[in-house]
C-alpha cells in the first residue's frame, strides 16, 4: 500500500508513506563506496539502509557516535560476494570483529522475529 504510513519519526514529528520511503531511497550512493555506515536512530538511518540494499551495497550499522570500522572493503566483497549486512561484535572477549550476513539470513531472522513477537499489520510494534 504505497499511500500507507510506513514510518513516523517521533523526534521530528514527520511521517513517510511507503511511496515516500521508496523515493527517498532512490538516489544512488556515491560510486565506488561498497559499504554504507548508517548511524543514529532517526529516519536517515532507515533511508540509508534502504538505499544501500536497493543499490546493491553492504550495510554496516553503527551505534550512535561510533566510528566506522577500518577494513579492506574490496577484499570483503571479494570474499563474501553475497554479503548485504555487516555486524560488529561487542569486543567483550577481544578485538571487535565483523560478521557478514547475506539477504536470506537477514530475511530468516526477520521472519523469526515477526513470528515470535506476533507482529501483524493490525498489531504493529
Amino acid at each position: 500500500d504505497p499511500g500507507a504510513t510506513a514510518l513516523h519519526e517521533c523526534a521530528s514529528g514527520r511521517s513517510w508513506t511507503f511511496a515516500e520511503l521508496d523515493a527517498a531511497s532512490a538516489a544512488p550512493p556515491p560510486p565506488g563506496v561498497p559499504v554504507l555506515f548508517p548511524g543514529g536512530n532517526g529516519a536517515d538511518f532507515l533511508i540509508t539502509v534502504l538505499r544501500a540494499w536497493r543499490h546493491g551495497r553492504i550495510v554496516c550499522p553503527l551505534d550512535a557516535g561510533a566510528a566506522a570500522p577500518v577494513f579492506d572493503a574490496g577484499a570483503l566483497v571479494r570474499r563474501f560476494p553475497d554479503a548485504v549486512h555487516l555486524k560488529t561484535t561487542s569486543a567483550t572477549t577481544g578485538a571487535a570483529r565483523l560478521v557478514a550476513f547475506n539477504a536470506a539470513q537477514l530475511a530468516a531472522d526477520a521472519r523469526a522475529i515477526v513470528e515470535r513477537m506476533g507482529l501483524a499489520p493490525d498489531a504493529p510494534n
